[in-house]
């Protein structure tokens, strides 16, 4: 019997937001949560999230799955993040060691250690149906034509998205304009994020990345809106330092 692990992550996260904008007064009519504590990139430093480390999201996505006995038996190909901005569980395909066919599963965060030869989780042969990604309570799966497709057609719950749908995003400017692309996320090692990486485009005057202040679901993006809207800030890069990823110190480097 599945313990749907997922599933009461998923009720905790839809609690936690519920409670917060309880307590905040509800949202404001400009979508932007009232107590939210918002950094203006005018106060915006790196020297934070180089002292901290933690890991990008571009190495978390192709990071060697290890199971209870260290052995590698999967790989990462999504991770589930919830309103507050944090990794609520990863998205895995496993089974290849253990004689089986390819099999997507959900590990909760919390089960998940950082190493430098990959993640290392609780998953057994004989304990792998507990971590079944497909439930109708929370994640559903539509039209699956092919099993490789899997990650692009998970839907999630409400306020809970998938990286994959922010990674590569365009980013725009407050006046809609174009700016870039979102290349990167970065994640401290509790798995809440530090900083969206934006890469301006070739026509911008600027040379990147540049990282920047995530405030939250709704605020600068949300699942399939169409772009991450740069915090407001003069020049959107002028003035700023390229984000050096040789100071952020990573355990998958």
């Amino acid at each position: 019997m599945q313990r749907n692990r997922i599933f009461a992550l998923l009720l905790s996260a839809l609690a936690a937001t519920s409670l917060a904008q309880a307590q905040d007064g509800g949202s404001s009519g400009d979508g932007q949560d009232q107590g939210r504590k918002i950094t203006p990139v005018s106060d915006w430093s790196y020297d934070r999230i180089y002292e901290a480390g933690g890991f990008r999201a571009d190495r978390l996505m192709e990071a060697v799955v290890k199971g209870a006995e260290d052995g590698e038996i999967g790989s990462v190909e999504n991770a589930l993040i919830s309103a507050d901005n944090r990794i609520l569980a990863l998205v895995a395909r496993v089974g290849g060691s253990w004689n089986m066919g390819d099999k997507y599963v959900a590990i909760p965060w919390e089960e998940v250690t950082l190493a430098e030869d990959g993640l290392k989780t609780p998953l057994r042969e004989d304990n792998v149906e507990d971590y079944g990604l497909f439930d109708e309570a929370y994640v559903t799966r539509s039209d699956l034509q092919d099993l490789a497709e899997i990650e692009d057609d998970v839907a999630t719950g409400p306020r809970v998205w998938k990286l994959s749908e922010l990674l590569s995003d365009y980013a725009v400017k407050e006046d809609g304009s174009g700016f870039g692309h979102v290349s990167n996320v970065l994640f401290s090692q509790r798995g809440e994020m530090q900083a969206v990486i934006v890469e301006p485009s070739a026509d911008e005057q600027t040379k990147g990345p540049y990282a920047y202040p995530f405030h939250g679901y709704d605020d600068e993006w949300a699942p399939r809106q169409g772009a991450f809207e740069l915090p407001a800030s003069p020049g959107n890069g002028e003035g700023m330092q390229a984000f050096d990823y040789s100071r952020y110190a990573s355990p998958f480097d």
